[in-house]
């Protein structure tokens, strides 16, 4: 009976853990906490600029990781988090804010960035000579570009 017992317990384990989401590697989340992250492009799945998300508004968009939770700042209210990175897949759900009037345009940004940042994202990291950049591609294919910057701690 013991041999039964430890036989069904060893198939339960191998079942359970075929069913487990795979984690990304930890370089990715390390590479993600090690620097803040500063919109520098969004397009379409055509490769047409957002008009939502414009750039060169005087607020930078800033993206930051934490160990489990994220913040962005738009310029206006700060959004925050949690996350989870599974494979190349980020996890974003019910992000909270902070309720400040402010412009205009920033508010509509504010707002668009809550559209984007939500739901499964294909997440990338790209380098390139000089930089390392933060690809993020919403299911509708819109693409999110943000350059590596230095995070004080």
């Amino acid at each position: 009976m013991p041999f039964k017992s430890l036989l069904t317990s060893a198939a339960l384990a191998v079942l359970l853990s075929a069913c487990a989401q795979p984690t990304a590697p930890p370089s990715i989340q390390n590479t993600l906490i090690q620097h803040g992250w500063q919109l520098q492009h969004a397009t379409n799945s055509s490769g047409q600029a957002l008009a939502e998300l414009p750039a060169g508004l005087e607020a930078p968009v800033v993206l930051r990781f934490d160990h489990d939770a994220l913040s962005v700042n738009g310029g206006c209210n700060n959004q925050f988090g949690p996350y989870r990175i599974t494979a190349h897949t980020l996890q974003i759900k019910n992000l909270a804010a902070t309720l400040m009037a402010c412009p205009d345009a920033l508010m509509q940004r504010d707002h668009a960035l809550a559209a984007h940042l939500q739901g499964d994202l294909d997440l990338r990291i790209e380098q390139d000579d000089a930089d390392t950049w933060l690809a993020l591609t919403t299911r509708q294919g819109d693409r999110l570009r943000f350059k590596a910057i230095p995070t004080p701690r």
